[in-house]
Order: C-alpha cells, then sequence, then structure tokens
C-alpha cells in the first residue's frame, strides 16, 4: 500500500509510514503498534549504517558502529559522557588501512568535534568519508578501491 507515494506497514486498524507517523484511527493498539514499529524498524540513519559495515564485510574489510553515547550510570544517577567526542559513526579496516564513515541523512550536519576526527583520520593517512546516502557511498568505495 502506498500513501502519497510512501510506503507504509499495515498493522490492525493502524498504518504507519516509513517516518513512524499514524496514518488511521486511533485505538489502545495504536499506541502499542507506533512502540513496536519504533523499536523494531530502524531510523534511515541506522538502516544506512547498517548496509554500509555490511558491505565492508562482503568485500573482505571489518567494520564496526563506533558508540560514542554517553551512558547513563543508576548510582550516580547521572550520564556519563564516552570517553572521545566526535568519533565517526563507522571505523573500519579495509587492506590495512583505516576507514572512518561519518552518516548524515537530512538536515544533519557535521560538528567540529566530527570533522576534526574526520581530519586527524586523514592526516595518518586513514580515509574519511560522510555518507547521506548509499549509492554515494558506494561510488567513492568504488573510487578509492577498484579492485575489490
Amino acid at each position: 500500500m502506498c500513501v502519497n507515494g510512501k510506503e507504509k506497514i499495515k498493522l490492525s486498524a493502524l498504518s504507519i509510514s516509513p517516518m513512524g507517523r499514524c496514518i488511521g484511527r486511533w485505538s489502545p493498539l495504536a499506541e502499542l503498534s507506533v512502540y513496536w514499529y519504533n523499536k523494531v524498524m530502524p531510523s534511515p540513519a541506522s538502516a544506512l549504517t547498517n548496509k554500509i559495515i555490511d558491505f565492508i564485510y562482503r568485500h573482505g574489510g571489518y567494520a564496526w558502529r563506533a558508540s560514542s553515547v554517553g551512558i547513563y550510570d543508576q548510582t550516580k544517577r547521572a550520564y556519563r559522557t564516552a570517553p572521545k567526542r566526535g568519533v565517526s559513526d563507522i571505523l573500519a579496516c579495509f587492506q590495512g588501512q583505516l576507514i572512518a564513515i561519518e552518516i548524515k541523512i537530512g538536515k544533519d550536519r557535521l560538528s567540529p568535534e566530527q570533522t576534526g576526527f574526520l581530519e586527524n583520520v586523514s592526516a595518518v593517512g586513514g580515509n574519511t568519508f560522510v555518507a547521506s546516502d548509499f549509492a554515494d557511498f558506494e561510488k567513492w568505495w568504488d573510487q578509492q578501491y577498484p579492485c575489490r
């Protein structure tokens, strides 16, 4: 089914668009369905991150999601900040080279810390890329690593 050209998932009396918006009438099941949709369906940035990591693995590289989000400390009842700010969303190693990939979708922009991290990786011989969609990433990959 499509609404304004976008796919939607039908859940009982409620339909949910890919952006997580409700289309249809509200019910107690609708609230549960929105919760389920938001927990199960990855965000566009998360989906792109997963796709890029999978791509790198399939081409013989090693990649992981670098989490730099603060963690809630229950004993102190406060968030502990990450040890390093600005670390890229994806870190990878391919053919002995460090690769740092930052995911930016829509209006999301690089912070000064993220820009600095990418510049530092480049300065020591690493490769960097800011990905907004998979096609651009794949084009960049083919230019950087033509003999894959």
